[in-house]
């Protein structure tokens, strides 16, 4: 039987892991550089994700109204999926592609109500929880769909992988593809010197890629000539990016009104917790990347940076 090398413990490296061991392999290995699995700074790895069907391509609907079906089964799942519908609102900013996506959910026989005044909005939610105005904005509430527990959803995907006879080994992060001598991919080495050979090798490592294989990785600033390249401001987002250095840095940000920090706990040496503070930036800012300068989408964050006035640090 073939020897299958996976690296990366994400969904996808995990998923593959479990699909193939259901079709009958029984070689499959993952390897995955985190020590603790599911990664926590991995993707696929969070408190929740989005479920929807809300989509403008039809294919991605019924992925994803197939998807809900398989994420009900309690015994497979347990409680990681939530079905507390999704609110969709917001036509007028991306019409073409809101509208479409409606449509789609009506052909695949979606429950949708439509919203289209303030209190319509609000009649979707318990009477006793407090809403934004939602004032001027209409759109309609899918009752299929809600979220999902991300990280608990791997958890549990990770322990059939085992339960298959499949192997994960976390705290391997892979230095190399190692190939024989008509280049063809033959095994994984390791950090630690640690080799895998395998008669197929699976690449699962998502936006770590460029950087764990940079021989795989497409160049998105050959051929740009920096000089003529301007730096983008939108003033409807907040987004705005520099051009790329000679050595191939793009900045950008979002110029924002701020950060409204409300936890005092959060803060060490004057230093705010990354992880609380910058997410919401960080998030902000790839959603105009693609937009911004085509083809030259950000494929990763090398550094993630919040920066504050001198006089509101002191405040806090």
């Amino acid at each position: 039987m073939a020897k299958i090398v996976i690296v990366g413990a994400g969904c996808f490296g995990v998923s593959t892991a479990y699909h193939l061991l259901k079709r009958g392999f029984t070689e499959v290995t993952i390897l995955d550089r985190s020590a603790v699995l599911p990664a926590p700074d991995a993707a696929s790895n969070d408190m929740n994700r989005v479920v929807r069907s809300s989509y403008s391509d039809i294919f991605y609907t019924k992925l994803a109204r197939e998807a809900m079906i398989a994420w009900k089964n309690r015994s497979e799942w347990r409680d990681t999926y939530r079905e507390s519908g999704v609110l969709v609102l917001g036509f007028s900013e991306n019409e073409a592609y809101a509208n479409q996506a409606y449509q789609n959910d009506l052909v695949l026989g979606a429950t949708l109500t439509q919203v289209a005044d303030t209190e319509a909005i609000r009649s979707t939610f318990p009477s006793k929880v407090p809403t934004a105005t939602f004032d001027n904005i209409s759109g309609y509430l899918n009752k299929e769909g809600g979220w999902a527990d991300a990280g608990q959803g791997v958890t549990i995907l990770i322990d059939k992988v085992i339960s298959l006879g499949g192997k994960i080994l976390p705290g391997k992060p892979v230095k190399r593809i190692t190939r024989s001598n008509d280049g063809k991919a033959n095994g994984v080495e390791c950090e630690d010197g640690t080799s895998y050979e395998a008669d197929t090798v699976i690449i699962a490592t998502g936006s770590w890629t460029p950087s764990t294989f940079p021989d795989l990785a497409a160049d998105y600033t050959s051929g740009l000539s920096t000089g003529n390249i301007p730096v983008i401001i939108n003033f409807q987002t907040g987004f705005y990016i520099f051009p790329p250095t000679n050595k191939g840095i793009v900045k950008m940000g979002m110029h924002l009104a701020g950060y409204t920090h409300l936890h005092k706990a959060d803060i060490v040496d004057g230093t705010i917790d990354p992880d609380v503070a910058i997410k919401f930036s960080v998030e902000r800012s790839y959603v105009g990347t693609d937009g911004s300068r085509p083809g030259m989408a950000v494929t990763e964050l090398d550094l993630a940076q919040l920066c504050m006035p001198e006089d509101l640090q002191k405040t806090i």
